[in-house]
């Protein structure tokens, strides 16, 4: 959409908010489960770096984890 938009082959262009991969990948623990909707739900450490550490190195990951 952004493409044609910016060849002026479109008059008017509405994008959707759609999440990229790595959005979904890092809040799939939560968003699998629907019982899970206004509740902290923690990570595992696996998860965490992916998330949240992932440009540091692995021995400061699990420290800060």
């Amino acid at each position: 959409m952004q493409v044609l938009a910016g060849r002026g082959l479109v008059a008017v262009a509405v994008a959707p908010r759609s999440a990229p991969f790595p959005e979904l990948k890092s809040d799939w623990p939560v968003l699998h489960n629907p019982a899970y909707r206004d509740r902290a739900v923690p990570l595992i450490y696996k998860q965490f770096p992916y998330a949240f550490a992932n440009a540091v190195e692995d021995a400061e990951a699990r420290n800060l984890y």
